[in-house]
């Protein structure tokens, strides 16, 4: 199945969930904007950090997708509170008709001036968990 894990990741913490993901169903991973392109994927990870709303890389990146580069997309992301507010994404995203895979993965990882805080070790084997699982369904 064709895919890729893309992320944007100013402190790290998505960087990370993105590596565990690419590295669990041995794919491609890249930075948000990607250094190509994509083009007719089965499903694109999308990751991020949100400690307030998605970042413009993330949004414009977004506006950018068709059904011909990617038929669905899961989001992940680290956020504060547990919520990181992917409803703008998923509207940007389904109003051009890809599917938008509904659980997505959020972990909590504490933001302060003094820095982030990083995924655990049961963070980064939930997220993999996640994508398996998600992977699986759509080979069905």
């Amino acid at each position: 199945m064709k895919m890729q894990v893309l992320y944007f990741s100013k402190y790290g913490a998505a960087q990370k969930l993105a590596y565990a993901v690419s590295t669990e169903l041995q794919c491609k991973c890249d930075s948000i904007p990607p250094a190509y392109p994509p083009e007719n994927e089965k499903v694109i990870f999308i990751g991020m950090e949100n400690f307030g709303s998605p970042a413009k890389n993330i949004v414009e990146f977004c506006k950018t997708l068709t059904t011909a580069r990617v038929k669905n997309v899961a989001f992940f992301a680290a956020s504060k509170t547990g919520n990181a507010g992917f409803e703008s994404l998923k509207s940007t995203l389904t109003a051009k008709g890809i599917n938008v895979i509904e659980n997505s993965f959020e972990c909590v990882v504490k933001h302060s001036i003094f820095g982030t805080g990083t995924p655990t070790d049961a963070d980064l084997n939930n997220v993999k968990a996640w994508a398996s699982d998600i992977v699986n369904s759509l080979m069905q």
